[in-house]
């Protein structure tokens, strides 16, 4: 079973938003290529239960400024999204 994503661009395979995920830095702060990321997103995902994949994939409600949250995985050290909107609106108080 493939999990999938709902981004501006369509459905995209889990997988690959936690390997762009990875990507951005190392654990020393450095920048990685492909081939890290890849290799470490490998390495992280296959100790992640799918359960843990799910409430990636699936956000959870709001809080304070985030529309939406992505659940954490303290075991691989994911900490989770706070999920802003790409279109900001004026919204009545």
């Amino acid at each position: 079973m493939q999990l999938t994503v709902m981004s501006p661009f369509g459905l995209v395979p889990l997988y690959g938003v936690l390997q762009v995920l990875l990507l951005a830095v190392s654990s020393n702060g450095q920048a990685l290529d492909w081939t890290a990321a890849y290799a470490k997103a490998e390495k992280a995902l296959a100790n992640v239960s799918l359960n843990d994949k799910v409430n990636i994939a699936s956000g959870q409600g709001s809080r304070a400024r985030c529309i939406g949250n992505t659940a954490g995985i303290p075991s691989i050290g994911f900490p989770g999204f706070c999920l802003e909107g790409y279109c900001v609106v004026a919204k009545p108080t």
